[in-house]
């Protein structure tokens, strides 16, 4: 069975530095969806259905915010996809950035 982190490394992924290629459209909308999965005992589809662990929950100042880390993302679009709010967009990368599909 494979890990989450597994994907990642057969993914073989390489991205330039400054590669922002997953918009988020409004940080409020995500700290909204994230107090109201909270308060529901669950964690944001975006985070827990992600694949390469790109998403993640920062605590800056007791404010819960919604981060990210792109260098892992294989761009499986899962994140877009069951965003309740679609609040993400993943886009091309460019560059000859990304995953290596073939390792896959």
């Amino acid at each position: 069975m494979y890990a989450r982190g597994d994907a990642v490394f057969f993914a073989g992924t390489r991205y330039h530095e400054g590669n922002r290629h997953i918009e988020e459209f409004s940080a409020q909308t995500c700290q909204t969806c994230i107090r109201t999965y909270d308060q529901l005992g669950k964690v944001t589809p975006c985070i827990s259905d992600c694949t390469a662990e790109v998403h993640r929950v920062d605590v800056l100042d007791d404010l819960r915010l919604h981060g990210m880390s792109l260098e892992n993302c294989i761009q499986c679009r899962t994140c877009e996809i069951v965003c309740p709010q679609m609040n993400l967009r993943v886009n091309p990368t460019y560059e000859g950035s990304g995953p290596d599909f073939f390792g896959l």
